[in-house]
């Protein structure tokens, strides 16, 4: 009796995904959206070695990488321009050598498994092309960026209900912050800086922008992070020195006025434990210091990388090396392949010429944005084109201690941060 539903499903299945696969634009904006799947997912693996691989990432894999493979096979067939500065060749490049780095940590007896899931983490960088070339078509850079909010708030949606969830029986503080919902931070962050400056601009609907950032503010509040509390405010104020005229005035009345509609969504979600959430976060921000234990932990972590790197600095030790350090948080060792450190971590395990390659790269990228902020300076873009530069400028800030380097998330926002800035470029010149 199962045989006919199932047969059905299975051709409405195929039917969508050639349809999915059939159009480039269609495919880049669902490709975007699919990272919800992976972000989602409630194993986060963390620091651990191996991480199950669950039917939320076969799905996403069905679709983003068939579909990007076939975007470049139709840009190679049609011969099509793809390269166009050596940023794109040093994108190519890295990716490359990255690949290879499994080989050097194979041989070293590291697992090739594990070193082919990290790679995969850098694979997102190649969104910087398809998205490059449907943000110069009409209206296909604001379709892209209300993918990339769509994403980020479906995420925010789940994690708000998973974290009421789990304390619908809280009654102590700890638990408040025990439950914390550490996950991508950094589409909250950037989510809040795009959605300030559509404010700021006047783009689109206010009611809908202001909703929408209550939800991130509560997003990012609860997944108690200091360092993107931190550098999200650090962005948003240095928004007030990019922006000129009334955005800058605008910016500020609507800094306050995110927070209280923050606290708005908390107390309509979560009004049995508001108190002590508030108190949470007070007491989170409040434990910010250099002498903290988990920064002592930090700088525990990076020495023991950076020991490692020094007795093969020219090129590392692979994809997939592990390195071990006595965390001072667990009093144990942990053999791992995480560095909270991100420039660290490059160093690690691509030596110094991985790490020249991919923060040239970076430094390259950032200044086009920077030719661009100075070419829209007195255009009504200006905001947008600030919360593009902002963003890659707080995550360089932030990956002292934030894996924004090798963070899927991460660096999926900024392909599209850099396509949307590039393709703006060129047809500002």
């Amino acid at each position: 009796m199962l045989v006919v539903p199932i047969a059905a499903g299975t051709i409405l299945g195929l039917v969508a995904y050639c349809y999915i696969l059939a159009d480039d634009r269609r495919w880049l904006l669902v490709a975007i959206f699919s990272h919800v799947l992976l972000f989602v997912h409630s194993s986060s693996g963390g620091n651990s070695a191996v991480t199950p691989i669950a039917l939320t990432d076969i799905l996403f894999s069905v679709v983003f990488f068939p579909g990007l493979a076939l975007w470049f096979f139709r840009r190679i067939r049609s011969r099509d321009k793809i390269v166009e500065g050596w940023a794109d060749v040093v994108v190519f490049v890295f990716l490359v050598y990255a690949f290879l780095s499994i080989g050097l940590a194979a041989y070293q007896g590291f697992s090739v498994e594990k070193g082919i899931r990290e790679f995969l983490l850098f694979v997102p960088l190649l969104l910087i092309f398809p998205v490059r070339r449907e943000a110069k078509k009409n209206k296909g850079a604001q379709l892209i960026v209300w993918t990339l909010l769509l994403t980020s708030v479906t995420v925010g949606l789940v994690i708000v209900v998973r974290y009421k969830l789990d304390l619908m029986a809280a009654h102590y503080l700890w638990q408040v912050i025990s439950n914390r919902q550490q996950k991508e931070e950094s589409l909250y962050m950037s989510s809040i800086i795009i959605l300030l400056a559509f404010l700021v601009g006047n783009k689109y609907s206010k009611t809908l922008n202001l909703f929408l950032i209550g939800i991130e503010l509560f997003s990012l509040a609860i997944t108690f992070s200091r360092g993107y509390w931190i550098t999200t405010f650090l962005g948003v104020v240095a928004s007030t020195f990019f922006m000129r005229g009334k955005a800058r005035k605008r910016l500020l009345a609507l800094m306050v006025g995110g927070g209280l509609l923050s606290a708005a969504v908390a107390f309509l979600l979560l009004p049995h434990i508001f108190g002590s959430l508030i108190t949470g976060i007070i007491e989170r921000a409040g434990s910010i210091s250099p002498d903290a234990l988990t920064i002592r932990s930090r700088l525990v972590e990076s020495e023991a990388a950076l020991g490692k790197f020094v007795r093969n600095p020219v090129i590392g030790y692979g994809m997939g090396a592990l390195f071990t350090f006595y965390n001072i948080l667990t009093n144990e060792s942990l053999r791992t392949w995480y560095i909270h450190n991100a420039y660290v971590f490059l160093l690690f395990k691509f030596g110094i010429v991985g790490f020249i390659m991919f923060l040239s790269m970076y430094f390259k990228r950032v200044s086009e944005l920077w030719e661009l902020w100075k070419r829209k300076l007195e255009t009504p873009d200006n905001s947008f084109v600030t919360a593009l530069l902002l963003i890659p400028l707080m995550m360089l800030f932030l990956s002292g201690t934030s894996p924004q380097f090798f963070d899927r998330g991460s660096l999926m926002i900024l392909a599209i941060v850099w396509g949307i800035g590039e393709s703006m470029l060129e047809g500002a010149a």
